[in-house]
């Protein structure tokens, strides 16, 4: 997990870079500064390196609670959602602590997405599909390249009307 690397990165050079720059009369350098310097390291933005200190800072968490849990977490063994790992980082250690025991003895379980009702909106998009498909075969017979651009439009303005409800 490559956020994990950039994560610890940014944890490691905070105060390194703090104690490094103190000057007297200078106002301390910010961790704004350090996440833009790693920023550009990374070719990431600086938001994307403090929510991977974020998710670096949870792993290792669980790590120190399990270190097998932590192991099981890196090579893809354990499967843990970043929305979970983000909500370790800012929630009590009482939460890491059983997610590491549930992760080590294999009771973990991701959760799952509610499943979405897709069949009205199945059932639109053949409607949708098969009357452009005759149109389709229509306007190519005639020719006319004009209509044929202004039914692809229509469709695709239906598609994207579609793509909305979702």
């Amino acid at each position: 997990m490559q956020e994990v690397i950039i994560g610890k990165d940014f944890r490691l050079l905070m105060p390194a870079l703090e104690d490094e720059l103190k000057v007297q009369n200078e106002p301390k350098p910010t961790d704004t500064s350090t996440a833009a310097r790693l920023a550009g390291e990374y070719n990431v933005s600086s938001s994307t390196i403090k929510r991977d200190a974020q998710l670096a800072s949870a792993i290792t968490a669980i790590g120190m609670t399990s270190p097998d849990a932590q192991r099981n977490i890196l090579s893809g063994k354990a499967r843990i959602s970043k929305k979970k790992l983000y909500e370790l980082s800012a929630g009590p250690e009482e939460d890491v602590v059983s997610v590491a025991e549930k992760i080590e003895s294999g009771t973990f379980e991701r959760s799952k997405p509610e499943p979405v009702d897709m069949q009205p909106l199945e059932k639109d998009f053949k409607k949708l599909s098969d009357d452009f498909y005759l149109e389709l075969r229509t306007l190519t017979r005639n020719g006319d390249t004009s209509s044929l651009k202004s039914a692809f439009r229509l469709y695709i303005e239906t598609l994207e009307d579609m793509v909305q409800q979702i």
